[in-house]
């Protein structure tokens, strides 16, 4: 395969993160310029679309094309932009993420030699400071996040995009990941790598939407979780001592999150 005529899309959703978004765009660019790819778009579907964004992201480069988003979660928002695209790849990347300058290059390298999913390597800028900090880390694979991968289109067609049923963040790129490793390997690539934010958690936020969100995953994925009950008590006693442990390293700093986490694990033996 001939890396200048492989046309790839880059799919970023987002929700009022302009500064984020915008310092995402910057390295993107930077990465692009530095790989050898000719033909490329990059989406931009915002849930929170403002015209005159719109006609900034429009002059800064003709390849951008900035889209009103569904307003249905991130899920719906990544679909939507995966209907539109050209290309015969597609790399999802989040809007608070910083590619580095390999990030394209090396994504290119292995899409040559003719994988078709690849997920790359995610990290964050600094070591975590408190308990309640979240980050979707994955420094060696077995993840699939959907800030950092890149997809067949055909394949993800295939697959029929992300399930937008999920109500919480992140079950769908589990779901997605359980789905599209049962009809293709998946290649790690440590070379491709972003930077992801810290972002605190708000103790007790959504967990009601969790609860559902983890019952529908359980009723889609029943046969991979035949000891669900065993496994949930297991999961709450040890989550109570190991997150402890944890509570204890960062100095109390985010308790309110430990305590949400041992309620929310046992609401879940019964969910």
């Amino acid at each position: 395969m001939n890396k200048n005529s492989i046309y790839i899309s880059i799919i970023i959703p987002t929700f009022k993160r302009e500064i984020e978004l915008e310092n995402c765009l910057k390295n993107l660019l930077f990465s692009i310029e530095k790989s050898t790819i000719k033909e490329y778009e990059i989406i931009i579907s915002d849930d929170n679309y403002q015209e005159q964004n719109e006609l900034y992201y429009l002059q800064k480069n003709t390849s951008i094309i900035y889209l009103k988003g569904p307003q249905k979660g991130p899920a719906a928002n990544r679909n939507f932009a995966a209907l539109i695209a050209k290309g015969s790849w597609l790399i999802f990347l989040d809007d608070d993420c910083l590619p580095l300058d390999d990030f394209i290059s090396s994504y290119i390298d292995l899409i040559e030699q003719n994988f078709k999913l690849i997920e790359g390597k995610t990290i964050t800028e600094r070591k975590r400071k408190r308990f309640d900090e979240v980050a979707p880390i994955n420094e060696f694979g077995n993840k699939l996040w959907s800030c950092n991968f890149a997809i067949n289109n055909e394949l993800f067609k295939e697959l029929g995009g992300f399930d937008e049923n999920f109500q919480f963040s992140t079950m769908e790129d589990i779901d997605f990941k359980i789905r599209a490793e049962k009809i293709q390997p998946i290649k790690f690539n440590p070379l491709s790598i972003v930077i992801h934010p810290w972002r605190q958690r708000k103790a007790f936020k959504n967990i009601w939407v969790r609860l559902k969100s983890q019952k529908y995953f359980r009723s889609k994925h029943q046969s991979e979780l035949s000891n669900y009950r065993i496994d949930r008590i297991k999961i709450f006693v040890g989550s109570i001592f190991y997150n402890f442990i944890e509570l204890i390293k960062y100095k109390g700093k985010g308790w309110q999150v430990y305590f949400e986490k041992i309620i929310f694990n046992f609401l879940m033996i019964f969910n």
